[in-house]
């Protein structure tokens, strides 16, 4: 921190000088003194444009997007004036961005049974890394497989997850800080999990020759997917049979 005494006071500023990447507008970064007397203080120099005075006390600017990434630190002058005698006191501080673990998180064991019907919920997303609150979107999703609904990630509507063709399904997912904009990015993964597909025959499996058309031989039953199913003969040779 470099200051230039003008007074016989020194113009000050609280706290640790620090501030979290991605904090929303209005944040408090510490609050300003130049000793006794009434002051007030105007920001000279801001060249990242992050900062702005209100109440005496050093906030995060209205649009200011800090980030770590980009840059660590941010230099703001400022100058306090005395109301009575005008006179001045002016300082420059250095405030250091914190760098903090961006991370999206899904509920949940992130898996999904396949030929799961759309609209079935595999986790709640939740963003850690900006105050929030988030919007979330898929970004890319080479398999068309997911959709967001609510904050939850989803079977889509089109979906075919099939264990047998691709057991594990890779994605990028977007959160959006509603308030102060910061972006955070990340990739999951969602697998598959295997089921028994088989149809069961119900009631036997033997019919009386010379049965008559319409004798029933048992029910039918899937398994390996929610249902309900329609039935139709994928093949019958010899053609004795009807559903």
């Amino acid at each position: 921190m470099t200051i230039h005494d003008l007074l016989t006071s020194t113009l000050t500023l609280s706290g640790e000088g620090k501030v979290n990447e991605n904090s929303h507008s209005g944040t408090v970064i510490g609050t300003l003194s130049a000793g006794t007397g009434a002051f007030t203080y105007t920001i000279t120099g801001d060249d990242d444009g992050m900062f702005d005075i209100v109440d005496g006390k050093l906030v995060v600017r209205a649009g200011a997007k800090l980030d770590f990434e980009t840059k660590e630190s941010h230099d703001v002058s400022i100058k306090a004036v005395e109301t009575t005698s005008n006179e001045e006191v002016s300082a420059t501080f250095t405030i250091i961005v914190k760098d903090l673990t961006e991370t999206i998180n899904l509920s949940g064991e992130g898996a999904v049974d396949e030929n799961a019907h759309a609209g079935t919920v595999i986790g709640s997303l939740s963003a850690v890394g900006s105050e929030g609150p988030f919007t979330y979107e898929i970004v890319d999703d080479p398999g068309n497989q997911f959709t967001i609904d609510d904050g939850k990630l989803v079977v889509a509507d089109w979906a075919n997850l099939d264990f047998e063709t691709n057991e594990w399904h890779t994605f990028k997912i977007k959160a959006t800080d509603t308030v102060s904009g910061a972006v955070i990015e990340e990739e999951l993964s969602v697998r598959v999990k295997d089921v028994v597909e088989t149809i069961n025959l119900v009631g036997g499996g033997d019919v009386d020759e010379n049965s008559q058309g319409g004798t029933v031989i048992g029910s039918l039953s899937a398994i390996g997917s929610a249902g309900p199913f329609t039935y139709q003969l994928a093949g019958d040779a010899d053609g004795m049979f009807a559903i």
